[in-house]
């Protein structure tokens, strides 16, 4: 995935491993298939109802599955499921083949989907317990009146795919016989960088490991963190008067060590000396313009 290089610098390296992670994970499911043969009857002459077919019955093969790992494998319905969804979609890649020259941005968008639906079946097929695991899972829905709505059984399910480890990959992609440097605030673990080198196989083969702290950005004897048990009132749209007055007694209790990290300008410097003292306004713009002052 790399052009050519002779340094690979990875800025925020704490995320290497979870990005890695959701880049190499599969995802199948009855609305992608559906999608697929969308942009099939769209952008090209080819039959699409085996698609179409093939989206219905994987969708009666899980439902009524649980969330959750699969701890033993697919049912005999399941792995046909799965088998015609990879046998339709290789069938419309046969069937919207045409002029490569003259392919237009719609068929080729239609047969990018065709040929990601045929890898991620064949994939899900020939999956190692040893190294994959496999799982179902559903998306929820938010409600005004009740928030947070769980997704039953009973609602279509996607169903996925991933490495237990992404070490392997990350060693054959990345580190072997290149250099690479990683920065982060928080990689080292006790000092130290080894334990993440072993995590991300960092380390073996051609390649070998130099770690260097910089120190903190915050002096952390002066630093703290003021911890409520209850929060003012239920996470939903906006922001109530409730929580910013909430935000108001944070950043007071803070004695002028407030910072607010998601801040562009946020910079870890000493704030101002009249801060500590200083009363804290209430009104919602005054209250982000007090907090962001430094």
């Amino acid at each position: 995935m790399l052009p050519e290089h002779d340094v690979v610098v990875v800025d925020e390296a704490h995320e290497l491993q979870d990005r890695v992670t959701g880049a190499v994970t599969g995802a199948l499911s009855g609305a992608a298939v559906r999608a697929a043969a969308s942009g099939v009857r769209k952008h090209t002459a080819a039959p699409h109802e085996d698609l179409d077919k093939a989206a219905d019955a994987f969708d009666r093969a899980f439902n009524g599955d649980p969330n959750g790992l699969l701890p033993r494998g697919f049912t005999e319905e399941q792995v046909y499921a799965v088998r015609g969804v990879q046998d339709a979609a290789r069938a419309g890649l046969s069937a919207t083949k045409g002029d490569s020259n003259a392919e237009d941005a719609g068929r080729h968008a239609a047969r990018s989907r065709l040929s990601e639906i045929l890898d991620t079946a064949d994939r899900m097929l020939n999956a190692n317990t040893d190294h994959d695991v496999l799982w179902i899972s559903r998306v929820g829905r938010w409600e005004q009146s009740s928030g947070y709505v769980s997704p039953d059984a009973g609602e279509p399910a996607t169903l996925n795919i991933a490495p237990l480890s992404v070490a392997g990959a990350l060693r054959e992609g990345l580190f072997d016989g290149r250099t690479v440097v990683l920065t982060s605030a928080t990689l080292a673990v006790g000092s130290s960088f080894s334990s993440v080198a072993g995590a991300w196989s960092a380390g073996r083969g051609r390649s070998t490991v130099a770690g260097r702290g910089r120190g903190k950005p915050v002096q952390l004897p002066q630093a703290g963190h003021l911890v409520r048990g209850q929060a003012p009132a239920k996470p939903g749209r906006g922001v109530s008067e409730d929580q910013l007055a909430e935000l108001a007694e944070l950043v007071k209790a803070s004695n002028g060590g407030a910072w607010d990290c998601s801040h562009p300008a946020a910079r870890p410097r000493k704030p101002p000396r009249n801060c500590a003292n200083s009363s804290i306004p209430k009104s919602s713009a005054r209250v982000r313009r007090h907090c962001r002052r430094w």
